[in-house]
């Protein structure tokens, strides 16, 4: 009777074993790289390095259903080869070609950026982001890829509006009619001061965002949008226009700028109410600072359209020895009884879902 008993605890116990390796097994499978398949969802960027910041951004995206990238290589030399399969690599060089050459350099919506002094700051970014869209929409036909977003290597697509946080799932919602789906962005606040920022991952170390005023009430946005913007230029440190997705098969498919995208005809577009791009622009003083020395334009202004980026820089190119507290002053959310109010209010919210998905294999 006892040996029986011992061959029953033994049988459990197996079935146990077995049920948790599945799950592991899938949970790794679902996010390890895969070469893709016809249809699904691309993400291409520009990034200016291959570093760990990328590793993870690649490895979020996958685990909420991306199945291709594209991506720009900015002063990256020729790294194909370390890439898995499901990620495609521009070079520099093809990138450049591409810009020299396209008849969209010329075109009334674009050439007052491109004609003028697109050799740094915001207009050489805002053409070389456009142009390198021009690239992965030829791709994304080729592969036959149904959706194409472009995303930062600062930026996750957070698919709220899916209960298991699947891309897919919110894109297959959409009315074949629909061409485009724009997602509002939130923007990351960090709630350290900068001497205690040690979190080496970008999108580890921050779970406080500013929710976009697209999914605000009107009336509370009214209300709290002061409180959250402070001594400011404006509500959002960076872009407030969100960025969109784009059906690949749609008419006369072409980039206008890196937020959205152009049909023939118009087209349709919708706004998401849940799903949203998370935006990582501010979230120590060090990468602050990095953001200001990446522009190298003698004039100050030429180096981004947005009033806080030239609030930086200013400050990064003047009297620079206190720019830590002024940083923590003007950017991190160091006020307990403000944050727990915008929390409550729903101006501010508390996401995890990076943290969860990223590293977990």
């Amino acid at each position: 009777m006892y040996q029986v008993r011992r061959k029953g605890v033994s049988h459990n116990r197996l079935i146990a074993l077995t049920f948790v390796i599945v799950v592991v097994a899938t949970v790794v499978l679902s996010s390890a790289p895969r070469r893709p398949s016809r249809g699904g969802v691309a993400v291409a960027s520009t990034c200016a390095s291959s570093s760990r910041q990328l590793t993870d951004w690649l490895e979020y995206h996958r685990a909420i259903g991306v199945t291709r990238f594209y991506i720009f290589e900015e002063g990256m030399g020729t790294t194909a080869g370390r890439w898995s399969p499901d990620v495609y690599v521009f070079s520099r060089k093809t990138a450049d070609e591409n810009q020299k050459n396209s008849p969209s350099r010329f075109a009334k919506w674009l050439a007052p950026y491109a004609s003028g002094n697109s050799t740094c700051g915001a207009n050489a970014l805002f053409v070389r982001q456009t142009l390198n869209l021009e690239l992965a929409i030829s791709r994304a036909k080729k592969d036959g890829i149904e959706w194409l977003l472009h995303v930062d290597v600062d930026e996750l697509v957070y698919p709220a509006g899916s209960s298991t946080l699947d891309l897919r799932d919110v894109l297959a919602r959409q009315s074949p009619h629909i061409d485009r789906v724009v997602f509002p962005n939130y923007e990351a606040v960090p709630e350290r001061p900068s001497y205690e920022l040690n979190e080496p991952n970008t999108f580890k170390s921050v779970t406080l965002f500013k929710r976009n005023h697209l999914h605000i009430d009107t009336a509370t946005y009214a209300r709290f949008a002061q409180s959250a913007r402070r001594d400011n230029p404006n509500f959002f440190l960076a872009y407030a226009n969100g960025k969109s997705a784009c059906r690949v098969s749609s008419p006369g498919l072409r980039p206008n700028g890196a937020h959205r995208f152009k049909t023939k005809g118009g087209g349709k577009e919708v706004t998401t109410s849940e799903s949203a791009i998370l935006h990582y622009p501010f979230v120590s003083a060090a990468r602050a600072r990095e953001r200001a020395h990446r522009c190298d334009c003698t004039d100050v202004k030429e180096c981004s359209m947005l009033a806080f980026d030239l609030v930086l820089a200013n400050k990064v190119r003047g009297e620079a020895a206190d720019f830590e507290s002024w940083f923590d002053e003007r950017v991190v959310e160091n006020n307990s009884t403000r944050r727990e109010a915008l929390l409550k209010a729903g101006v501010y919210a508390r996401i995890h879902a990076p943290t969860l998905l990223i590293g977990r294999t």
